[in-house]
Formats: C-alpha cells, sequence, structure tokens
C-alpha cells in the first residue's frame, strides 16, 4: 500500500462488518444468544414425543459439548433398539453456556417430566473469566470469527466452533450426512490460552438453575450431573487447580443431593475433533457407553 495514498473507502466499508463480529464475540465470549424465547431456542416442542406409554424418557442437555458427544433424538433411539436398550430421548444442546436459558427450559420439562434428565457437568463448573486480556481474548476468538464468517459468507447453518454435526445448535434433526473436518494435530498452545479464559462458577449463581433440578426431581425424575470429559492429550496437560475445582463442583452437587456420574468413558484422541468435543467415532461410542448406563439412572435413587 502506497503510504501517501489514502485507504479506499470500500476498505472500511468491509472492515466495519468484521469489526463489528469481532467486537460482538469478544464482549460475549462463549454465550450464547440470549434465549428469548425457549420453544425457539431449544425446539422444546419436542417434548411432545413424551406422551404416551413407551419406554424410559430420556433427556440430555448442554452445550456443543453434548451436541457432539451423543446423537441426536431418533439417532440415539435407534441405537437404542439395536442395542436392546429402546428410549424415548430428546436432547437440547446449545453452544455456549447461559445458565439463564435453564430455568425456564426446566419449567418446560416439568410440564412432560421424563424418567432421566441428564446435565452436562461442564455447564455447572465454568464460567468465563472476564479479568483476561482483550489480547488473549481476541486470540482464541479469531478462528472462531473466522468460521463463523466463514458459514455466513457460504449460506450455511455452520456454528461458531467450528463442528459440523448439524444438530448441534438448532436443535433439529441432522440434514444429509456431512463428513467430519479432516483431523488436526492437538494444538497445546491453543488449548493452554482457552484455559485462561475460564474460572469457577461462582456458586450463587447456580441457585435458579439447582432450583429448577430439585423441582424437577419431586416431579419423579431422576437428575443426573455427567461430566463430558476431555481428549487424552488434554487431560494431560489439564491445569490442576481447575482439575480440583472441577473435582469440589462435582462433590457440591452430589451433597445437594443430585446422581453425580463416576464413571467415565475414556476414549482415544482420535475421537477428538480438538481437546473436549468428539467427532463421528467418538460421538458413536460415546453414545453406546451412554446407553448403558441408562437402565442404572433410571432406577437409581439421589
Amino acid at each position: 500500500m502506497n503510504p501517501e495514498r489514502a485507504p479506499s473507502p470500500w476498505l472500511f466499508v468491509l472492515a466495519l462488518p468484521l469489526g463489528l463480529a469481532a467486537t460482538a464475540l469478544l464482549l460475549t465470549g462463549h454465550a450464547a444468544a440470549a434465549p428469548e424465547n425457549t420453544d425457539t431456542f431449544y425446539a422444546t416442542p419436542r417434548l411432545d414425543r413424551f406422551q404416551g406409554p413407551g419406554p424410559v424418557r430420556v433427556v440430555a442437555i448442554g452445550s456443543s459439548l453434548v451436541g457432539c458427544g451423543l446423537a441426536f433424538d431418533e439417532d440415539m433411539e435407534a441405537m437404542g433398539r439395536a442395542q436392546g436398550r429402546p428410549l424415548r430421548f430428546i436432547r437440547f444442546s446449545h453452544s455456549g453456556r447461559r445458565l439463564d436459558s435453564l430455568p425456564p427450559l426446566f419449567a418446560r420439562i416439568r410440564q412432560r417430566p421424563p424418567e432421566v434428565l441428564v446435565l452436562e457437568a461442564e455447564w455447572l463448573a465454568w464460567d468465563l473469566n472476564l479479568k483476561v486480556s482483550l489480547r488473549m481474548r481476541l486470540k482464541y476468538s479469531r478462528r472462531k470469527l473466522f468460521l463463523a464468517l466463514r458459514a455466513v459468507l457460504m449460506g450455511g447453518r455452520g456454528n461458531a466452533a467450528g463442528h459440523p454435526y448439524a444438530g448441534q445448535e438448532d436443535n433439529h434433526a441432522p440434514g444429509p450426512a456431512r463428513a467430519d473436518p479432516a483431523p488436526v494435530p492437538f494444538d497445546p498452545e491453543r488449548y493452554a490460552t482457552s484455559m485462561r479464559l475460564w474460572m469457577p462458577q461462582d456458586p450463587r449463581q447456580l441457585e435458579a438453575v439447582l432450583a429448577g433440578l430439585e423441582r424437577l426431581q419431586r416431579c419423579g425424575c431422576r437428575v443426573v450431573i455427567l461430566p463430558m470429559g476431555r481428549s487424552p492429550e488434554a487431560a494431560a496437560m489439564f491445569p490442576a487447580d481447575l482439575a480440583a475445582a472441577f473435582q469440589a463442583t462435582l462433590d457440591r452437587l452430589a451433597a445437594r443431593g443430585f446422581r453425580v456420574e463416576r464413571q467415565t468413558c475414556p476414549l482415544p484422541q482420535s475421537c477428538y475433533l480438538d481437546g473436549a468435543h468428539l467427532n463421528e467415532q467418538g460421538r458413536a461410542r460415546f453414545s453406546a457407553w451412554f446407553l448403558t448406563r441408562v437402565a442404572d439412572w433410571a432406577g437409581a435413587r439421589p
């Protein structure tokens, strides 16, 4: 660029939406869009599938970890039938962890309560650290911004995390099968950066959520808190203080009267898209393991 020549006005036109998008990502971190309408945000009319007699009814709720880790409604039910473990299953997942989206979702679920509700433990354990530097947050968000803009420009329904599973955020049945992206090496530097963005959740922020879970338990629903885990390479470098804080969260939830799943489903790095999100192979294996636990969860009391 000629230093004596003024930049083209078109440069500012193109830069404006990018700047606005970057600012929005930096301000919201990993938070999802505001859940103004629970029925739309989570597609809760699917709860009508729980009408009438049938096998055990199970709801799973979580962020993109659940969206990538568990098969969608009908797919999970088909897996259950094939394994001789029939169930009716609904998965509510959304990228980001908006605690304020959970109480209204629980209220809708109480209208047709399942026998088992499984909630992602990580959602209750972590909060965004607002004190991290702008530089660090920008470094972590720039690829997220690129993927989000690419999805918009291509007219697709991709999500900001870059995971292609169609049912991850929109709570609708996946469209035509789409292959997972080519495996990429685990990036320790990027993972270490992401870990600095999170801090233990303030237990006071959980009260409305836990009260909603307790109301579901009084309706006869067994609430299970399920840690989704992380890849072997991510687990090896997970900070000791965060690991201790996570276990303390699980202990507090158990003391509160919720069933905390202590068994795990260890999977190799080849089953992961990154440090925590499962690929197609990992999703199939984790979903199969999940189905083996349902009978115990349905019969267990907190």
